[in-house]
């Protein structure tokens, strides 16, 4: 090698660069065979831990080092990854067990205790050494580790050397430098000398390519001993968790490290709390670590940061409680905190006693509990609803009820004035109690109160007074069905259910509401309310989600129930289109039928009565499919068998909502305790709100039925409302939206109850208030009242009647009281030229209605009579012909359209001549005049039904034998003449030549079956005898029907 001449011709050159090569293949193979070598002297010095050596570390060595035999002297031929040193095992369980000195602590304190660090040092994970970023001056270069020496300027190059087995670093031009044992701030210092003097006008940058591994011998408590191959940036916590980290039997502040015959003592707390650095002793090769066991240990309990099991210091037996309360990261939050330490007596007795400041001593084995002394504000009241005002509130003395409402949004965005919500704990009980306040009072300066610590004002929205309206009514009106099943045990049996006295019952109850709570016992009204706690108002959008969601979720059960039996797959998600097999008219859970959901598509009144699915004017009521005790005060949710967030995993609940819940209107987000509620929130069942509130559902809604008044008559929102204590007439009424433009404002009809408590009378009266000079404001609503706004009485309104046909103006028209037929034809412009007045068809809605009770009586009483004619004859002698025949008979009756149409002529020249036949009109009446007719039809059991052309003069006789003639089945005697006015006439034999004059043009020929042939004549002379009263009634439906 040519030193302090620059060369001048490729020959020198080149073999520069082979003397280079051999020398660093030579120290190659050297390090190549070094760990071999180690390792074998190892298992010769210690067989017993054999099987301990990490070979996958000296696998990976051998590697690292054939991939180093080839690679070049530039830098960048090759990029250096990092160095990934694996655990001599496998990475033991992220949970370690429990300690015998864990299990014993944490049965003393009867709190889950774990000693500090352990789990941090125990996971056996493999350690990986970065190879990029600087590093250190002071870090001590040796064998084995290589240096990049960059050249910029005249010269431009970069070399990577190691630091040979004499320990010098040997480049191209200079002379060896001597590296190793020295650190890597001075050897770079002699690179640049030696650069300056051997080159013009350039510069050099040195740094570590690649660190040297080293042997360590690791002994002790950990929990696989033995040798370990680490880097010469490693530290002794590397070396710990490589072999498998520190047994909890082992000492954390009391290792050893013995190199040569030097020993250095590491405290591993300082690293573990951040009071210490992992790299304040590098570790050496050659260097032995001891871990000693494990040596006294104090513990601490409570509201400190860490709390846990401590090794104290080595030498000390004692550690004072504010040394273990720092080593513990301090208290959690400042406040008032009790001290006390469990000490262990000579007796091996236990014993708690308070500790007064943090001056007082723990020994081995003692255990200092730190506690809340005081967790109360006492000087704080909060706002709560959906407001954006909703928080805390500071209370000095005298602070009132209007300092909180009068700020401008308090109420929120839609509040409900009448009434309020304040709840207060008792100073001597500490029980919470519920009061009322009228927000609309306390803003007009007409009511206020004190505020006291602790107190949580309510106000409520329209929203969710609807919702209390409707979980107030649906439980009263479950309470009336408990009560009257009480009473009359045998009023719900299958048996009596479908009775016409037990029907009628159950169509007055369903408006029916309990007025006496204390005669249904205790355990039936919480069962009842706790049934409405997650039933949402019918016309609120957290119902209409949960109707989708369950609407959804049948159709995707239906498709794939179809897609089972048809063999194919399911259709997928198909939205709510129809598919095959699906059938509208099936029931779902709890008495629903498919497409109809809760609370939607029912008219008051109308479909189920309360406790069948439907309740009185709101949607799905008490019941709801599910039995006592369904839905939980801890809010899972009872409807329709979704959980509290009301979500299914099919059907998610759309972006930005959670369970239901609207973002707050204050836009901050609440800790909540387990079964709490945000204060911050709009409410949309009644369990959220009586979790919000924190009192007991069964409390509050008797709290709400005890300030419930009903507002009833000319008002544009009748029904119940929930008042406080200074509500008055008029902001009931503008809560009701107002009255009516034609309300009658001389007088309002009031139903109010005075009680005695002291004698327990009550005296309940009716009278009218006079709403002149300001009656509407002064009178204060109190709770039970029942007020009436009448209307004044108009002939407006009264509905509205159709006519159609030959009319000049056909067409709805708005009628009067006391209108009649005839002004209408008059308002329709008259009958024109071709309109046939005998034949008009009146139907009417009250007729209609009749016409069906009189098909259903018919029905009942034929069914009565064949199971009598069945008991008199013997059903074994019943022909199953005629059984199916009356049965048949029977249905037809039932299903029987009514028309309710009614006889008349609409001439008005003839309605003129005689007023008593000129009918008054009725809403919804219909007129059809049609036009003049041409034809006679004869039906029934002729050989050729039909219609057939009108002639002057001829008998029914001749219509009947144009139609054929009778048939074989024909009752004769029986034939039936409909006229087109809607009478019926029966035609007896000396008929068939009476006058042609009764036989005009639309009429209709009815011949009868004749039933005698049938088996069980008494039978059908006993029904023909009821049947007869109705003939002409059917038979004339059965012509206008043809028609």
């Amino acid at each position: 090698m040519l030193h302090g001449s620059r060369p001048t011709t490729s020959t020198g050159k080149g073999f520069l660069m082979k003397l280079v090569r051999l020398q660093r293949r030579h120290v190659s193979m050297a390090a190549f065979l070094a760990p071999f070598v180690l390792a074998l002297l190892s298992l010769l010095a210690e067989p017993l831990q054999a099987q301990q050596i990490p070979l996958d570390s000296l696998q990976q060595l051998q590697q690292q080092m054939q991939q180093r035999q080839g690679t070049g002297s530039v830098f960048n031929e090759q990029q250096q990854q990092p160095v990934v040193l694996q655990p001599a095992v496998p990475p033991i369980p992220q949970l370690l067990p429990d300690s015998r000195l864990e299990q014993i602590l944490s049965a003393r304190a009867h709190v889950k205790l774990s000693q500090f660090g352990y789990d941090q040092l125990g996971t056996g994970r493999p350690v990986t050494i970065p190879q990029a970023g600087a590093i250190q001056d002071d870090y001590v270069l040796g064998p084995g580790d290589e240096i990049t020496v960059s050249l910029r300027g005249q010269e431009n190059n970069e070399f990577r050397v190691p630091v040979d087995r004499n320990g010098q670093v040997v480049l191209p031009r200079l002379n060896p430098i001597a590296a190793m044992g020295r650190t890597l701030g001075s050897v770079r210092r002699d690179i640049e000398q030696a650069v300056r003097r051997a080159y013009v006008a350039t510069t050099a940058s040195v740094a570590v390519a690649r660190v040297r591994q080293i042997s360590v011998q690791v002994s002790g408590e950990v929990n696989y001993a033995g040798p370990r191959l680490v880097t010469g940036l490693s530290s002794v916590v590397d070396a710990l968790v490589l072999s498998g980290g520190v047994k909890k039997t082992g000492s954390l502040r009391n290792v050893r490290i013995w190199r040569g015959n030097r020993e250095f003592p590491v405290d591993l707390y300082g690293i573990l709390t951040d009071r210490g650095s992992a790299s304040n002793l590098r570790l050496a090769d050659g260097d032995r670590i001891v871990v000693p066991p494990l040596g006294p240990t104090v513990a601490v309990a409570g509201m400190v940061r860490r709390p846990g099991i401590y090794e104290l210091p080595p030498g000390r037996s004692a550690l004072s409680v504010r040394d273990l309360m720092n080593l513990a990261g301090g208290q959690e939050v400042r406040g008032n905190y009790r001290l006390s330490l469990m000490q262990i007596l000579p007796s091996g007795q236990s014993q708690l006693v308070p500790l007064t400041g943090e001056s007082g001593q723990v020994r081995d084995s003692e255990i200092l509990f730190v506690q809340l002394g005081a967790d109360q504000t006492v000087s704080r009241a909060t706002l709560s609803g959906g407001t954006g005002l909703a928080g805390s509130y500071p209370i000095a003395g005298g602070t009132k009820l209007s300092d909180l409402l009068n700020a401008p949004g308090a109420l929120g965005p839609s509040p409900y004035t009448p009434f309020g919500i304040i709840v207060r704990k008792d100073p001597k009980t500490l029980i919470r109690q519920l009061e009322a306040f009228t927000p609309v009072a306390v803003l007009n300066g007409h009511e206020d109160k004190t505020l006291q610590g602790d107190d949580v004002v309510r106000v409520l929205s329209v929203s969710e007074v609807r919702l209390l309206n409707f979980v107030v009514r649906s439980y009263l009106t479950q309470l009336a069905q408990d009560q009257n099943r009480i009473r009359n045990p045998l009023g719900a049996s299958s048996d009596v259910r479908n009775s016409l006295v037990n029907q009628l019952q159950d169509q007055n109850r369903q408006t029916a509401e309990l007025a006496d709570l204390s005669s249904v016992p205790a355990i039936i009204q919480r069962q009842d309310i706790t049934a409405l706690l997650n039933i949402p108002a019918p016309d609120s959008e957290l119902a209409r989600e949960r109707a989708d969601r369950q609407r959804r979720i049948f159709e995707d059960t239906q498709a794939r129930q179809f897609a089972a039996q048809s063999g194919g797959t399911p259709l997928g998600d198909q939205g709510s289109t129809q598919f095959p097999g699906a059938n509208p008219g099936a029931v779902l859970a709890g008495g629903q039928a498919a497409g109809q959901f809760p609370g939607y598509g029912q008219v008051p009144g109308y479909g189920q009565g309360p406790g069948y699915g439907q309740a009185p004017g709101y949607g799905q009521g008490p019941g709801y499919g599910q039995g006592p005790g369904a839905g939980s005060y801890e809010g899972n949710a009872g409807y329709g068998g979704f959980g509290t967030s009301g979500t299914n995993p099919n059907f998610p609940p759309p972006e930005g909502r959670r369970n239901g819940e609207e973002s707050t209107q204050n836009y901050t987000e609440q800790a909540v305790p387990p079964g709490g509620y945000a204060s911050n929130r709009e409410v949309q069942t009644f369990g959220q709100l009586a979790r919000q509130l924190d009192v007991d559902p069964l409390i509050l809604v008797n709290f709400l039925i005890d300030h419930r008044v009903q507002l009833d008559g000319a008002v544009r929102g009748p029904g119940s409302y929930f008042v406080g204590p200074s509500a008055t007439l008029d902001d009931l009424v503008q809560a009701a939206g107002g009255t009516v433009n034609w309300a009658d404002e001389s007088g309002v009809e009031l139903i109010s109850t005075v009680t005695d408590r002291a004698t327990g009378r009550a005296i309940t009266g009716l009278k009218a208030l006079p709403l002149h000079k300001g009656m509407l404001a002064s009178y204060i609503v109190q709770p039970y009242d029942q007020l009436r706004f009448s209307q004044i009485r108009t002939d407006v309104g009264l509905g509205s009647v159709t006519v159609q046909g030959e009319v000049r103006f056909p067409g709805s028209f708005p009628i009067l009281r006391g209108e009649h037929l005839s002004d209408l034809l008059a308002r329709a412009g008259g009958l024109t030229s071709t309109a046939f007045p005998d034949g008009t068809v009146y139907l009417r809605q009250s007729a209609a209605q009749a016409e069906r009770e009189g098909y259903a009586r018919a029905a009942d009483e034929v069914q009565n009579q064949l199971v009598i004619a069945m008991t008199r004859v013997g059903s074994s002698k019943l022909d199953p012909n005629t059984f199916s025949s009356m049965q048949t008979f029977v249905s037809e009756l039932r299903n029987r359209q009514a028309l309710g149409r009614i006889s008349i002529e609409a001439d008005p020249r003839k309605l003129a001549a005689n007023p008593a036949r000129d009918p008054l009109l009725e809403a919804g009446d219909v007129v059809y005049i049609p036009p003049r007719p041409s034809t006679v039809a004869v039906l029934g059991q002729v050989l050729q039904p039909g219609n057939f052309a009108y002639r002057k003069g001829a008998t029914i006789e001749d219509y009947i034998d144009q139609a054929g003639g009778y048939a074989s089945t024909a009752d004769e005697s029986h034939t039936y003449l409909v006229l087109p006015n809607g009478e019926a006439r029966r035609v007896n034999k000396s008929w068939l030549s009476f006058d042609v004059a009764y036989l005009p043009p639309g009429s209709s020929v009815v011949v009868p079956r004749d039933v005698t042939p049938l088996d069980l004549r008494q039978t059908i002379i006993d029904v023909s005898q009821i049947f007869s009263q109705f003939a002409v009634s059917i038979a004339s439906i059965a012509v206008l029907s043809k028609q």
